[in-house]
């Protein structure tokens, strides 16, 4: 190791030499590394699920109004009839109706229910009234009265708009007028649902961009402090005392 000479410019002070260099700082470097992996690893899996388990779709009809009109996006997520609910709003398939192609309408009943809905008055359902403030201006079963009892593994479906909506109760002929509960294809989603993916993805990307950005920093810090020194040529020793 080179000590530096009073009085004799250019000679590196201790410790600053080859073998007084600070090390790499590879656990840091590794640390921010690891981290961006993990971000990229969140926002990739948010994004690939979400893809995988919601769907939008353009309303058809006015058969769901207020609650959606016509041209609207709707988010659905994938379901199958046992994760159906009374009250929820799903998209499904009617080949028993001849309607092959995929329509949405509001649950009202399903296996075992005991559904009645009079011409004119409320909904009940088991005995008790249902209330239903989705209702299109208040509108009420302008139809034949309904009183079923909806069979296992199936649904009993009406639309919003009452006055123009082909539901359970153009079918009664035939199963009461349900739908296979199989024939579901998944249910409108809530908005919270929807969200937490969006802000998982973006807190995953966000994670990401933070590491990967620390970790370059803390390599270019690194580099620096290991290139040697650039010396200045070091001045010449005095000569001996003259005379």
């Amino acid at each position: 190791m080179t000590h530096e000479i009073p009085g004799i410019p250019g000679t590196p002070p201790p410790g600053s030499g080859p073998a007084g260099r600070p090390p790499l700082r590879r656990g840091r470097l590794a640390l921010w590394l690891a981290v961006t992996v993990a971000g990229a690893a969140v926002a990739i899996g948010a994004l690939t699920q979400s893809r995988g388990h919601w769907t939008r779709v353009t309303v058809p009809s006015e058969n769901m109004l207020p609650t959606y009109r016509v041209g609207a996006q709707v988010t659905f997520e994938k379901a199958a009839g046992s994760d159906v609910h009374r009250g929820d709003v799903v998209m499904l398939a009617e080949p028993e109706w001849q309607r092959p192609d995929l329509h949405i309408m509001r649950v009202i009943g399903v296996g075992g229910d005991h559904v009645e809905l009079p011409a004119g008055g409320p909904l009940r359902v088991n005995g008790q009234q249902v209330a239903e403030p989705y209702l299109y201006q208040g509108e009420s079963n302008l139809l034949a009265p309904v009183d079923i009892t909806v069979p296992p593994g199936r649904l009993f479906l009406l639309g919003d708009h009452r006055a123009d909506s082909i539901d359970s109760r153009m079918h009664l002929e035939a199963q009461s007028g349900t739908l296979a509960a199989s024939d579901v294809r998944g249910k409108a989603s809530k908005r919270s649902s929807v969200a937490a993916y969006g802000v998982a993805a973006l807190a995953g990307i966000v994670v990401a961009l933070v590491g990967a950005a620390l970790a370059l920093t803390t390599f270019l810090s690194s580099r620096r402090k290991n290139r040697p020194p650039a010396w200045g040529p070091a001045a010449p020793l005095p000569g001996p005392p003259a005379g």
